[in-house]
């Protein structure tokens, strides 16, 4: 060991200057295969490289003053007596290269296989999954309901507005959508010709075994994964709408009273109100100009229906196939309107519009107190007070009471909360 140490110590002694250095395209072409990585590829390292360089150079230096060392000791045995050279092992140079804590792998019939059932075997099929993945993406980033409303309206309105809103998405599923895949389709695999991407395939059975066939079912696959994220992300998007525009009245007790102030409401929603409805005072007694269990149906109405709207896609297969027999068209699997998630979103959905009526029923009580007033028949009152033998005193002093009771209800009765 000590005698390996001096040997080491003599070496570095030696002086390096015209020793060389490594050969700039060596080092450019070990640089690069350093750099070739997803890592490293686009990163700054100039500081690093250089002194990288500088340790190359060294080592380089170094080895060229070993081989001299090395050289002159064994000329002059005598001279260096007191040098013992390591004794160098001689390396075993395996015909491939290998680790050897390495298992052997049938590395090539693995590779058979693998591209025996991969897709990404052709360019052609690689550019038409792309698209088909993009136009997959747009359908999942749409929405079937008009979210968010940008103002309160009547519930006519309303249903119109995302009745609308589900129909066109639909449209557009089973007419744009499939032509946009069925064009992408075709336009990247039109030139490929026989073999495992063969369009113009007649044979069923021979369809059943090629390539085609699990990229049509990859496309209806992916098709359906669309399908799935726009139906969640809209209903939870409907169902989010509607919690928050109900959500300071969620916890409110069925027994709930609204007090006397009628102008001022504590029940606000984090954005814009859904609804714009009268209050009605008739012979009927209080109530509102649409009846609050039309809210309920509606809502779950058109629920229901941004469901439906996904609910009969036809799938691509049939349509990039037009040289194979269709006995019908097979369609796209889709949510179930019966989903776990869904039954939960829709008695969601339900809870609060249900909570939502506790305040506007406890606030149309409120109104119960003016219903006789609002019962008035003015002639019939006028008739009967001129039937009666009044002084312009007592005539007076029943205007002036009329009129304090008008401005009393003015400063009661909002004209909208």
């Amino acid at each position: 060991t000590e005698a390996l140490i001096r040997y080491n110590l003599y070496v570095d002694c030696m002086p390096m200057d015209g020793m060389g250095e490594v050969d700039p395209p060596s080092f450019q072409k070990m640089l690069k295969w350093a750099k070739d990585t997803p890592f490293l590829k686009d990163k700054n390292l100039d500081n690093y490289i250089e002194r990288l360089r500088k340790e190359v150079n060294i080592d380089f230096a170094r080895s060229q003053n070993r081989m001299v060392f090395d050289k002159v000791v064994e000329q002059n045995p005598a001279t260096f007596a007191y040098v013992t050279v390591p004794e160098t092992a001689a390396e075993a140079i395996p015909e491939k290269g290998y680790y050897s804590d390495v298992p052997s792998y049938p590395f090539k019939e693995q590779k058979d296989s693998f591209e025996f059932n991969t897709l990404l075997t052709r360019e052609e099929s690689i550019l038409a999954m792309m698209k088909v993945r993009t136009d997959c993406n747009k359908v999942a980033g749409m929405s079937l309901f008009h979210i968010p409303m940008p103002k309160c309206m009547r519930l006519e309105e309303f249903e119109q507005t995302q009745g609308q809103a589900s129909s066109q998405v639909q449209l557009f599923l089973k007419d744009i959508w499939i032509s946009t895949l069925r064009a992408a389709v075709r336009t990247s695999l039109r030139d490929v010709g026989k073999g495992w991407f063969n369009m113009h395939e007649t044979n069923w059975n021979v369809y059943q075994i090629s390539k085609l066939k699990r990229f049509m079912d990859m496309v209806k696959f992916s098709m359906q994964d669309s399908l799935r994220y726009l139906v969640q992300d809209s209903l939870v998007a409907f169902v989010q709408m509607t919690l928050d525009a109900c959500h300071s009245v969620l916890d409110l007790p069925e027994d709930f009273g609204w007090g006397k102030d009628l102008i001022i409401s504590k029940f606000k929603p984090k954005k814009n109100a859904l609804f714009l409805v009268d209050l009605v005072l008739d012979n009927q007694g209080v109530h509102f100009s649409t009846p609050l269990n039309s809210f309920d149906s509606s809502m779950v109405g058109l629920f229901d229906k941004g469901i439906s709207a996904t609910a009969a896609v036809p799938q691509l297969e049939k349509y990039v196939l037009e040289d194979m027999f269709w006995s019908g068209t097979p369609l796209l699997e889709s949510v179930g309107q019966h989903e776990p998630f869904v039954e939960e979103l829709r008695e969601t959905l339900r809870g609060a519009i249900k909570k939502a009526f506790i305040p506007m029923k406890a606030y149309a009580q409120e109104y119960e107190q003016y219903l006789e007033l609002n019962a008035l028949d003015i002639n019939a009152y006028i008739k009967e007070f001129d039937s009666q033998e009044h002084t312009a005193a007592q005539v007076k002093a029943e205007v002036d009471l009329h009129l304090r009771e008008k401005e009393k209800i003015e400063n009661t009765i909002p004209s909208s909360v």
